[in-house]
């Protein structure tokens, strides 16, 4: 056998002594947590349930809290829905949380 016979790559590997390729895991994709974690505090902030505020978007307690737990997306217009019922706008969703925000000047 002839090294042009040989896959580059699984060749270099045999030559470092890795006999099997590991696949790689795609990473998480920061946003996903961030908007999980944006619904629970808006929703704890305004002091509703889980089961309220599933009444509110007509979505099961155990959807909302799937989304809050970053298991299943968010569709966009549930997100708008959530924030016509917290008040808020998309912009103040995706913004800096309020224990963080600095006062513009």
């Amino acid at each position: 056998m002839g090294r042009k016979d040989l896959h580059a790559p699984l060749f270099c590997a045999q030559l470092h002594g890795v006999t099997e390729r590991k696949r790689k895991r795609a990473p998480r994709v920061p946003t996903d947590v961030t908007v999980g974690e944006r619904m629970r505090f808006f929703r704890e902030r305004s002091g509703i349930t889980q089961g309220e505020l599933g009444l509110i978007l007509k979505k099961s307690p155990a959807t909302i809290c799937r989304y809050e737990a970053n298991r299943i997306p968010i569709p966009t217009q549930l997100l708008s829905r959530f924030c016509d019922a917290m008040g808020i706008s998309m912009a103040i969703f995706f913004g800096a949380l309020p224990e963080r925000a600095r006062p513009l000047r």
